[in-house]
């Protein structure tokens, strides 16, 4: 039985533990590099503007730095709940799976001369 279980599991693993984690480490970096890059040019371009236009791209540069943190935040909530629902499958797949294929092994188990 273990040998369907242990693919499974491999599985699970690649993709819930490996593959998505570095998925969101990947978007992690991009949005803050994409953000601060935009940010910093922003300010840039503003050097020979009027002050007030200066002050409200400073500004509005100043609340997508503000955004970005509350995206991650939002990110890391979406992250929670797959953790949460990739429990609960994990403990709902589980019996299910056992229970579907243990006929099977005990056959090929008695087939096989091991009970």
């Amino acid at each position: 039985m273990n040998l369907f279980l242990g693919e499974i599991v491999r599985q699970w693993d690649k993709t819930f533990h490996r593959e998505l984690p570095k998925l969101r480490q990947k978007y992690d970096d991009s949005s803050e590099q994409v953000i601060s890059s935009f940010v910093s040019s922003l300010k840039d371009s503003v050097r020979d503007m009027p002050q007030e236009l200066s002050d409200a791209l400073d500004l509005l540069g100043d609340i997508l730095v503000r955004s970005h943190r509350d995206l991650r935040y939002r990110i890391d909530r979406v992250f929670q709940d797959i953790d949460i629902a990739k429990k609960k499958t994990h403990r709902l797949v589980k019996p299910e799976v056992l229970k579907t294929w243990i006929s099977v092994y005990t056959k090929c188990g008695i087939e096989g001369g091991i009970r």
